[in-house]
């Protein structure tokens, strides 16, 4: 893989830009490219215009952060998400990530340091994907012309007709461009690996106006090596509340899509399960307690584990009936990736396993930092599991109970199962990607596409969503 190294970073009236020797037409592109990235113009005119402090970083492209200090990448990253922390990504590194998402990828992280001190300023972890028959969310091919169709015409039924045609549609207009020469086999992907968020992890100490020469600086290594790869730059899963990062990404020349909705249960205001259960209409209240009441009712039992390799096996074997049952891609995980993300995150990876007995039916893996996420969750498909309500406690009551005694924020429960969550008092959240492109073919081709792509899946997931109807609204006295 080409791996440039560390760069000096120019002042804010050049561009910074390498031009690869790659003919006329290229050059032409990178010029083209170079008018809309406005991410340098913006900061030339901030209030720190007289010395952008550009010439007091470098950024390098990292395999590892082995060698730096920990303390230092602790405290950058400090409050950042689980999936930024300085364990998680000790934890990937130690992974064959080829294996786990089933094609060819390299982990990477983009750095920036101080020049006169080395002191870490920003981290942004990123993939380089080269394979599109891989895991559907890391393949540009899979997640926006070959899987997104059917999947909305699965969750949004009395549109499948209209979704039908969507899917020839898409089919066509994929064979078209890729007979003029458009690439969708490979992307660099800014995320952390094996989560659903992207971002860079800042420094909190430096000020507004340094950690958008962060960005810059971050962002301009990435579209470096997108070049160098003639790949697109995505940065994927980038929530609704980064707005600073959200912003300066469109600033950069990056186009701003709607990917999908998380959904998170607050509970920093909450005590108890009684204060969780009167934000409910009385009939959804009836239902809440009659799903955490049938575990008890019919002899099950849960159980909270973080030595992960005690129960592995059934771990592994009901992780893989799950997804399996349903015929959904899924990441493979083999015995010793349990054992590894309990070892490496230990105490804040725990595992939430139902018995019967001796039996395992079930486990939800359960990750805190700050907020609590319901990361995993597995079972077994015979009678008992599911009139004992297995999963509904596996995932929102059990990690409930969990963060009601633990300073959490909120209970990040996953995109997906809309109306599900809903139910349950999931809250919609907005997550977006945003792209960039390197030649301007792909840019004229693809962003029309994208944009339209992005409209559609925001408007199916939300026909999916039925949240306002479960929820507390007007409670009459009777139902308090």
């Amino acid at each position: 893989m080409p791996n440039p190294l560390p760069i000096k970073q120019v002042s804010p009236s050049r561009s910074g830009c390498t031009q690869p020797n790659s003919g006329k037409g290229h050059e032409t592109d990178i010029r083209n490219q170079e008018v809309l990235d406005k991410g340098v113009l913006l900061l030339k005119n901030s209030s720190d215009n007289q010395n952008s402090g550009f010439e007091n970083y470098e950024t390098r492209i990292e395999e590892s952060l082995f060698g730096y200090p920990e303390q230092q990448i602790e405290s950058v990253s400090r409050n950042d998400s689980i999936f930024f922390d300085l364990r998680w990504f000790r934890f990937l590194e130690s992974l064959d990530l080829s294996q786990v998402v089933g094609g060819d990828v390299t982990f990477h992280y983009v750095v920036v340091t101080c020049r006169e001190n080395g002191q870490l300023a920003a981290i942004c972890p990123f993939l380089i994907c080269r394979n599109p028959n891989i895991y559907f969310l890391y393949s540009l091919d899979k997640y926006f012309f070959l899987n997104w169709a059917e999947e909305a015409a699965r969750v949004d039924p009395e549109r499948a007709g209209r979704y039908r045609i969507l899917v020839w549609l898409t089919r066509l207009y994929r064979a078209l461009i890729q007979s003029a020469g458009v690439r969708t086999d490979g992307w660099i992907l800014a995320v952390s690996p094996l989560s659903h968020r992207g971002g860079i992890a800042i420094d909190p100490s430096i000020s507004p106006a340094q950690s958008r020469e962060m960005i810059h600086l971050v962002v301009e290594r990435l579209k470096e090596q997108g070049r160098q790869e003639t790949m697109p730059v995505c940065f994927f899963g980038i929530e609704e509340r980064q707005t600073q990062l959200r912003s300066s990404l469109c600033e950069n020349g990056f186009q701003e899509l709607f990917l999908v909705y998380d959904h998170a249960i607050p509970v920093s205001n909450m005590e108890t399960i009684d204060e969780y259960l009167q934000r409910f209409r009385s009939s959804g209240r009836r239902l809440l307690r009659k799903e955490m009441n049938a575990p008890s009712d019919n002899g099950i039992r849960f159980e909270s584990v973080h030595d992960l390799s005690m129960y592995r096996s059934e771990i592994a074997e009901c992780y893989a009936r799950t997804y399996n049952r349903y015929g959904s891609e899924h990441f493979h995980h083999c015995e010793t990736f349990w054992d590894k993300l309990g070892r490496y995150l230990y105490p804040d990876a725990e595992a939430v396993i139902a018995f019967e007995e001796d039996r395992v039916l079930g486990f939800s893996l359960l990750l805190g930092k700050k907020d609590l996420w319901f990361y995993r969750v597995g079972r077994c498909y015979d009678a008992i599991a599911n009139r004992a309500a297995i999963y509904f406690n596996l995932a929102f009551y059990e990690p409930l109970k969990r963060a009601l005694v633990e300073p959490y924020g909120q209970i990040w429960l996953g995109a997906g199962a809309s109306e599900t969550k809903g139910r349950r008092g999931g809250i919609s959240h907005a997550l977006y990607s945003h792209m960039w492109f390197p030649r301007k073919r792909e840019r004229l081709l693809l962003m029309p596409y994208l944009e339209n792509f992005s409209k559609i899946s925001r408007t199916t997931q939300a026909n999916a969503s039925c949240l306002s109807s479960y929820l507390h609204q007007d409670r009459v006295a009777s139902d308090s």
